[in-house]
């Protein structure tokens, strides 16, 4: 499992940064992680270009099996992530309000 907060805003100044950090995360894993949570409680809104990046990492990661939650996600952006399809991608049951609750899915899915 890999949990990953971007401290700031992600926008379209950081977007690159931001998705080669976490492909580098995930690369230097070994194995390589099934799910990454990524904790946007830092973020108050997201622009179109941060949400382009995100469906196109998110389906990079799930062609690699690599399941993909969004986590904290504060009312604006969860709007604007549902309004540009991130979340119709990501899957509305990987929203979840905090990272616990995200961690206490995933282990329960684990023993089932």
């Amino acid at each position: 499992m890999l949990i990953v907060r971007v401290d700031g805003q992600l926008h379209y100044a950081n977007v690159r940064t931001v998705r080669g950090r976490v492909q580098a995360m995930i690369a230097g894993m070994e194995p390589p992680p099934r799910p990454v949570i990524l904790d946007s409680a830092a973020w108050d809104h997201i622009d179109g270009t941060s949400t382009d990046m995100l469906k196109s990492l998110v389906k990079e990661l799930q062609w690699k099996d690599i399941d993909v939650y969004l986590v904290e996600v504060h009312a604006p952006v969860l709007d604007d992530a549902r309004r540009s399809g991130l979340v119709e991608i990501i899957g509305e049951d990987h929203v979840h309000p905090t990272v616990n609750s995200a961690v206490t899915s995933l282990e329960s899915k684990e023993i089932t």
